[in-house]
């Protein structure tokens, strides 16, 4: 007498699927091929860092493609290497970020569904956004690059804003939006209202809105720009 033994309702396969999703960050091994660190401890992505570290922090991703599900954000993240990072395709924010003080450098963004903006600032301080290149699939529109709301001290430097439909929206801010190249843009590339600090020294084309440097209320605001 054989008895077949089958497992009921793919039990092993779903438990397969899942291995990688239980993987705690304590399971990798010094030898283990790990591009994100906090510090020099090791997770197994992107979102388990920015889970588990600790708010404020910095998140240290390597080279390579990480994935993002879009939302809140508490911690810095430092790109070494060639970095991308793409998701969010929930189609809210790509990066809430919900702490003072972050620093976000030397990413590439790629949101994959259509949503409001890559960078979305409200009542924060001290964030520096620089380096960071975001791109806007022709599938995946955003409606603006950076959108910054009734904060101080926002610097946006270095960066690439392609295809959005502001590339920087600042309302009631203060802010350095400096050496930025904003091009093919649906609306305006910089549009300001009441904010105060500096913009200088800008790259924009391509805009589809005249002016492309759309500033309102703004007399505290200093301006020094170049538009190719």
């Amino acid at each position: 007498l054989f008895l077949l033994m089958v497992p009921g309702d793919d039990d092993e396969l779903t438990q397969l699927a899942n291995s990688w999703d239980e993987t705690t960050d304590e399971e990798l091994s010094p030898t283990s091929t790990c591009n994100v660190f906090i510090g020099t401890q090791p997770y197994v992505s992107l979102v388990s860092a920015a889970t588990k570290g600790t708010a404020g922090a910095t998140i240290h991703l390597h080279s390579g493609v990480h994935s993002w599900p879009g939302g809140d954000l508490r911690l810095s993240l430092e790109g070494v290497g060639d970095v991308v990072v793409e998701g969010n395709q929930g189609g809210g924010y790509f990066f809430y970020l919900k702490h003072d003080h972050l620093n976000l450098t030397n990413l590439t963004l790629r949101g994959l569904q259509p949503a409001r903006a890559y960078f979305y600032i409200d009542q924060r301080c001290g964030v520096k956004v620089r380096r960071c290149v975001c791109e806007c699939l022709t599938h995946a529109p955003y409606d603006r690059g950076a959108t910054i709301l009734n904060s101080s001290q926002i610097e946006l430097q270095d960066n690439e804003f392609t295809g959005c439909g502001d590339g920087v929206y600042a309302y009631q801010s203060d802010v350095l939006i400096a050496h930025n190249r904003l091009q093919n843009c649906h609306r305006h590339a910089l549009h300001c209202v009441q904010v105060r600090g500096g913009v200088r020294q800008n790259t924009m084309s391509g805009t589809c809105f005249i002016p492309q440097l759309h500033i309102t209320h703004s007399p505290e605001l200093q301006i020094d720009d170049a538009i190719a």
